[in-house]
């Protein structure tokens, strides 16, 4: 469920106003791994939110078909 939203310039990355918008989310917040920061995660947690941001995944070297 949508409770707030922001509207900006195309310049301005969304990034920027995740904090602001849940500050006082007590029960979950969803988003994509563009949001995942350990801080905002811990915050989120003290105050019982569930934080269900997608992890950002490790990158791996790429690999060639064939190499070990």
């Amino acid at each position: 469920m949508i409770k707030d939203s922001r509207y900006s310039t195309a310049r301005d990355h969304d990034s920027r106003y995740i904090d602001e918008l849940i500050q006082e989310e007590t029960w979950a917040v969803f988003a994509d791994s563009a949001y995942m920061d350990r801080q905002r995660t811990e915050r989120l947690a003290a105050r019982g939110a569930y934080p269900g941001i997608i992890k950002r995944r490790a990158r791996v070297p790429w690999r060639h078909r064939g190499s070990a």
